[in-house]
């Protein structure tokens, strides 16, 4: 009789083991959704962080760009300007030089 009672008291403690393992596991699998439920929330996070990044160097590229385009614009007009009056030096020296030698020859 003293054996049935060991028996039965080992038998709920046993019982409460697993009752107190499975109270745990409910508790880790709750544990881990939150785990999980916040690495979502860290990687929401972090996918805004870095559409917001993106959408910044985008944003830089652009003006950089429009920047650039108004810049070669201006460069290229400077240099037009520049050839032009080149061509314009060239053209009066060319017709002073033809009249410099017209005038030693003669054919002025």
């Amino acid at each position: 009789m003293e054996q049935e009672v060991n028996m039965e008291e080992q038998e709920n403690r046993e019982d409460d083991d697993l009752g107190d393992h499975s109270h745990n596991d409910d508790t880790n699998s709750s544990f881990q959704g939150e785990e999980t439920s916040s690495v979502r929330s860290k990687k929401r996070k972090c996918t805004r962080q870095v559409n917001s990044l993106s959408r910044d160097f985008h944003d830089a590229v652009v003006l950089f760009a429009e920047s650039l385009k108004e810049t070669s614009a201006e460069l290229s007009e400077d240099i037009k300007f520049e050839l032009d009056i080149k061509k314009e030096n060239y053209d009066d020296a060319f017709r002073a030089f033809k009249n410099d030698i017209f005038d030693s020859i003669g054919m002025a």
